[in-house]
This record gives C-alpha cells, structure tokens and sequence, in this order.
C-alpha cells in the first residue's frame, strides 16, 4: 500500500497506515496476506490535531520519503519529522555494517507551499515529478520517460518551454501581521526553521528484522532504483566555493549552463563570465562584507529568480530582511 500527501494530507496519510496496520493485526481485512507500506510525503503538519492522530510510521513500513521546506516561517506550519533510530539499530546489529535507513528525510529550498505545488511559479511541479517518479518505479503508474507534458512549462525569461527548476521556488511565505511582528526573512543569515514534533517509529526487532529482509531482497533486485529521485537542477546557477583559510574560488560544475571565474582585481572581487557567453558581474558590496565575514568553508551562488540574478552566501541572501 501507497499513500501521498501534502501538509495535513500527509498527517492523515500517516494516521491511516496505522489504521490499517491495526486492522491487519486484528484479521479484519478480510485478507491473511502481510501488508506492506510505503509513504510519500510532502511537508507533514498537524495544527491542533497532534493528541487525535497517531503520525508515527507502523512497523510495517517499507519505505518513506518526506520532503521538508527549509524556508517556512509561520509558526502554525512547523512540520513533524521521523525517528526510526530504533529500526536503524536493529538494522545494524543484522548487518553489521552501517544502518540500513527506510525513512528519508530530504530538507528542499523553498517555503511550505512551495513544496506543495500550490503557486503559480516554483519548484512545485519538480517537486510532485519525484513522487512520480517513484510511483512509476513501483510500477504503479506507466514511466512517460523523456516526454513528460507535466514537467513542460513556458520559461517566462526565455520565452520557450523548459524544465522548472528549483531557483523559482524562492518564495516568502511571511505576511503582513508576520511583517508587523518583525518576523525574520527565511532567506536571512542564520534562519533556520524549528522542526514540530517528533514522530518515533515503534517496532521490535522480528518486525525489524522482517521488514529488513524484504527491503535488502528489493535492493538486490532493483539497486539502480534506490535514492535516484531526489535530484533539483537550477536553471541559470553558477556555485562557487572556497576552503576555510584559503582565497581562491573553484565553480563547482555539473551540467551547468555557464562557467566563470572569481577574480580579485585591486582587492574587490568579481564574476567573470567565460561560457557561453562572455561579460562580466560586479559582486554588490554587501556581498563582499558577507564573503568576508565567513570564517570556514564558503558557497557563493548566483541564482536567476524570476528573471533577475540573486547572490545567496552559505545558502541567505545577505542583507535579506
């Protein structure tokens, strides 16, 4: 069994594997084969209903994706997350090895509903691609490979259909009463979201070691399969980074559609664009203050977002409000 869902959808998809875990215990199903659960799901909240819905994974979960918004800033929205320590250990006294995780948690730029594909623009529709991806790996929904009309849209910048991409789905979810009460930017440095409540998975060690079996028979017989689907492109993006103690930026390139250069010239630094197109980006001054102020290893990233260039220095927009 396969459940979905977005926000409260996902906290009732939760509460409803347990029921019928409960109901296949208690032979009411009208079946005597296991059931077996899996879970995709997309920022689970539960706003005045935590004490009514049971939100922890049964023990027969095979696997769960959870993708969290790391850019939320209402307080009513802070998303439950997992601990499956206890399968993990039991995991690893059967191995030996590392632990084998079923649950994963997989934290995404963008505010909640970024996630849930409920604006006009965004990373939305990438984000509703991997729980399809997924679903078509289970064989549960034919694969549309390369030709896939739901991941075409028009580019607004370019004026021709392309991929959406994660650089859209920046969106600031504060408003006015949150401006009024000087809630921090979610793109600000140092923000960083405060989980819920943690949902604990119970399970002994026969239902761990079970589903442990099943899951290692399914990885042997699919390993291309496993953790492929939590891939985002950024349309436009060029990564920069530098070691702790050292002055030289390297770009970070993979299938990227630019390359350039950090280039310090009378100590001010800037962007050198080499391919495909040559020019050159003055890096703002209170980009540089933020470059400087960092003492460890550094990312320096610039992002098109709605059509227009955005610096972010170790994932904030310096000087974001």
């Amino acid at each position: 069994m396969l459940v979905v869902g977005f926000s409260r959808g996902a906290a009732t998809a939760r509460h409803f594997l347990n029921k019928v875990y409960e109901a296949s215990q208690k032979g009411t199903l009208g079946t005597s084969a296991p059931v077996w659960s899996s879970a995709i799901l997309i920022e689970t909240v539960v706003t005045g209903q935590s004490y009514f819905l049971n939100l922890a994974f049964p023990p027969n979960l095979e696997f769960a994706l959870h993708l969290v918004a790391k850019n939320e800033t209402r307080t009513l929205f802070p998303p439950v997350v997992d601990d499956d320590t206890k399968y993990e250990q039991f995991t690893r006294h059967f191995s030996g090895l590392e632990p084998q995780p079923r649950v994963f948690t997989v934290r995404l730029p963008g505010a909640h509903s970024d996630l849930g594909d409920s604006y006009d623009s965004g990373a939305g529709p990438q984000v509703t691609r991997i729980a399809t991806n997924i679903i078509e790996k289970m064989g549960l929904k034919k694969a549309c490979l390369n030709s896939c009309d739901e991941d075409t849209v028009v580019d607004i910048c370019k004026g021709t259909a392309s991929a959406r991409m994660v650089s859209d789905g920046l969106h600031d979810s504060r408003g006015k009463l949150d401006h009024l009460l000087g809630a921090r930017s979610p793109y600000s440095k140092g923000f960083e979201r405060k989980d819920g409540m943690t949902a604990k998975a119970l399970i002994d060690i026969d239902q761990a070691e079970r589903i442990y079996d099943r899951i290692i028979s399914n990885r042997t017989e699919h390993p291309d399969d496993v953790l492929t689907m939590n891939q985002f492109s950024t349309r436009g993006s060029l990564v920069f980074k530098r070691k702790a103690r050292e002055t030289e930026w390297h770009q970070i390139i993979d299938s990227v559609e630019s390359r350039g250069e950090i280039v310090v010239s009378q100590g001010v630094p800037a962007l050198i664009l080499t391919w495909p197109h040559k020019g050159k980006r003055d890096i703002p001054e209170v980009v540089r203050q933020a470059m400087d102020n960092e003492a460890g290893d550094t990312t320096l990233d610039l992002v098109l977002f709605k059509c227009e260039e955005h610096w972010f220095v170790n994932g904030y927009i310096p000087g974001d409000q």
